[in-house]
């Protein structure tokens, strides 16, 4: 099982897994109490895991309530609109269909700790109990209004932004995950025309459920043969947004967040948070607009704080396609980076790769590479010595090497078993080059 910042995830057997789940949601009951809601995507077992946490949840004296099939920016607005003091998902966001998880949001806003959540985990791992005669379908009423309450407050901000009256036609592909029962209805207030592609949520994933450019084929080809304005797929969990600018090109992750901040800072010019592994075009957008781009570690919670400690009101991570706006809710959210976006375009008039053409292009490399989490911390010792021989070394849990106009970076993934390089440059030789040097290193340690 890996327990991160990030949640827990594993592939769970539904039916081993329901009496962890079932001390899971106890413990989680137990020591965080309140009003506590949970959510799921749309994998296979999402209902079992689900219903043993609610069950357990119960046992603790806890009344939950069932969100259902939503988002994960569904459950962490939850909080920051006082439905619930807890805010629970269980999703594996990005990772094969046969993967599965849990994200826990606190009163705060920010998904909880690694040392908390591993000391419930610990409990949960440790206990025996499990609910009497459980089948794993256990029905639970499940309350729709959250639905409801994130898309009327996303249209209110749509409202604020000059988005409403935006008549793009878009194409929506939700990947069979939950963005499916969000992301249509508010583009249809604001008043898009809009398509859906694979809108079913039967737990069956008509393309690999991760939004990069070799797995939205479909939605390439759809944009330009309707006619379409823009495409935009999900992952899911609805955290990332990838764009399809009209002519069928698929934009980098990183352009997703850079042109969601871009407009956000004409309206307000403040300091960017983002990660270390977002492109260095978000220096280029602070800079045109005087403001600072501050870099915190990888992982939505270490962004969020570090949003919180310097008052930043926008950010993210370029890496994964997501906006976080602390005024409405402290989780990476691919719906309102599209609502920024189609802000953007109503009010400069251009097709989405014209606006994109208007900024410097810098070409990233990247690789992953299987690594046994035992073996990660004996990797990175040996990659250190590489890494200082190219430029200016800084070290968090991850190795990030930089120079004048270039990055590259070392990071352990906190999601799955593998070590991922990163590498950015004015040009695609230089991006990979580097990029090479360090696979290389990082093979020879594995």
């Amino acid at each position: 099982m890996i327990i991160s910042a990030s949640g827990i995830r594993d592939v769970f057997e539904p039916e081993a897994a329901s009496g962890f789940f079932f001390r899971l949601g106890q413990a989680i009951g137990e020591d965080l109490g309140g009003a506590i809601a949970l959510g799921r995507d749309s994998r296979p077992n999402g209902q079992t895991l689900a219903s043993a946490l609610l069950d357990g949840l119960a046992a603790s004296g806890i009344s939950p309530r069932n969100a259902g099939l939503c988002t994960v920016p569904v459950m962490a607005h939850a909080v920051r609109i006082g439905y619930a003091s807890t805010a629970m998902m269980v999703t594996a966001s990005h990772n094969p269909p046969e993967w599965n998880g849990l994200k826990i949001y606190s009163g705060d806003g920010m998904i909880i700790g690694e040392g908390e959540l591993r000391d419930l985990v610990e409990r949960a791992l440790e206990g025996t109990s499990r609910p009497q005669a459980f089948t794993g379908d256990r029905i639970h009423a499940e309350d729709p209004s959250l639905l409801g309450s994130y898309v009327k407050d996303m249209l209110d901000l749509a409202k604020m932004i000059g988005a409403m009256g935006c008549q793009s036609k878009v194409i929506v592909d939700a990947g069979n995950g939950p963005s499916a029962l969000t992301v249509p209805r508010i583009l249809q207030g604001i008043g898009c025309r809009v398509e859906v592609l694979n809108p079913d949520l039967d737990g069956y994933f008509r393309r690999p459920i991760e939004p990069l450019p070799e797995n939205l084929v479909q939605l390439r080809q759809a944009v330009p043969d309707s006619g379409a304005d823009l495409g935009v797929g999900f992952d899911c969990d609805g955290d990332r947004a990838v764009l399809v600018a009209e002519d069928g090109q698929v934009l980098r992750e990183d352009d997703t967040l850079a042109l969601a901040v871009d407009f956000y800072l004409s309206i307000s010019a403040q300091d960017v948070v983002v990660n270390r592994a977002t492109s260095l075009l978000l220096d280029h957008i602070c800079l045109s607009h005087g403001v600072r781009v501050i870099r915190a570690g990888v992982g939505e919670r270490i962004v969020a704080e570090k949003m919180v400690e310097v008052g930043s009101e926008i950010g993210g991570e370029g890496s994964n396609g997501g906006i976080m706006m602390p005024s409405f809710s402290l989780a990476r959210d691919g719906a309102l980076a599209l609502v920024l976006i189609l802000a953007f375009l109503r009010r400069e008039g251009v097709g989405l790769s014209e606006l994109v053409r208007g900024y410097p292009r810098f070409h990233l490399s990247r690789a992953k590479l299987k690594c046994s989490p035992d073996r990660v911390g004996q990797v990175l010792q040996r990659v250190m010595g590489v890494a200082e021989s190219l430029g200016i070394v800084e070290v968090a849990d991850d190795i990030r090497v930089s120079g004048e106009g270039w990055w590259a970076l070392v990071r352990p993934s906190r999601t799955e078993p593998i070590i991922r390089v990163l590498s950015e440059a004015a040009s695609e030789e230089e991006a990979e080059s580097r990029m090479r040097l360090l696979v290389g290193a990082v093979q020879e340690n594995i």
